[in-house]
């Protein structure tokens, strides 16, 4: 690995920071904001719960680099680790930027793209990158998934799905191999 020093050192270690401690990461081409543009967009994402970071490309790059580096040392070691993948690297060409969130809240997520699609076209989501997938989230995916209700309303849903008649089968369905296990090895002994 390549040793940077002073400003290159610091704009890597932020970069390696902002991907392990964000759960979702959006990549933008970034066309030359106003300075007024660029202080209202800050504000109006601190507010919706998110940050606004313009990256160095390269610098970035030699980040996710040595993250995925990181990521395929510790599979061998089955420590989780945050995956980004490879080619989400090949996103920062020219002037990028990036939208960090620490959670994934579908309703965030929208009021996010929302304010970025206001700045279209000198703000462009390109593609985003979801803790604990290992896949690069396009523009459609990303709409799909800022549809989706919140983590509470879905946990309430599954639960009252369970609660219903047909949650007690599965449960007795899910039972049934452990009960015939142990009934079999009753009669074996």
């Amino acid at each position: 690995m390549q040793k940077y020093a002073g400003r290159k050192a610091y704009l890597l270690s932020t970069y390696k920071r902002l991907l392990t401690e964000n759960n979702v990461v959006l990549a933008l081409q970034n066309s030359t904001l106003v300075d007024e543009e660029d202080r209202k967009l800050r504000l109006d994402l601190k507010k919706a719960g998110a940050q606004f970071t313009v990256v160095r490309s390269s610098i970035l790059r030699v980040a996710l680099r040595q993250e995925d580096q990181i990521n395929n040392n510790t599979e061998q070691k089955n420590i989780k680790a945050v995956p980004v993948p490879s080619s989400f690297s090949q996103l920062f060409k020219g002037p990028t930027a990036v939208v960090s969130l620490r959670d994934l809240e579908p309703t965030q997520l929208k009021s996010v793209v929302s304010i970025i699609d206001k700045l279209s076209p000198k703000l462009v989501l390109l593609a985003g990158v979801v803790n604990g997938e290992d896949k690069v989230l396009f523009r459609k995916e990303l709409d799909r998934l800022k549809e989706l209700p919140s983590l509470p309303i879905l946990r309430a849903q599954l639960t009252s799905l369970l609660q219903m008649a047909g949650g007690q089968r599965i449960v007795q369905t899910l039972q049934q191999p452990a009960q015939t296990l142990a009934s079999d090895l009753s009669r074996r002994e």
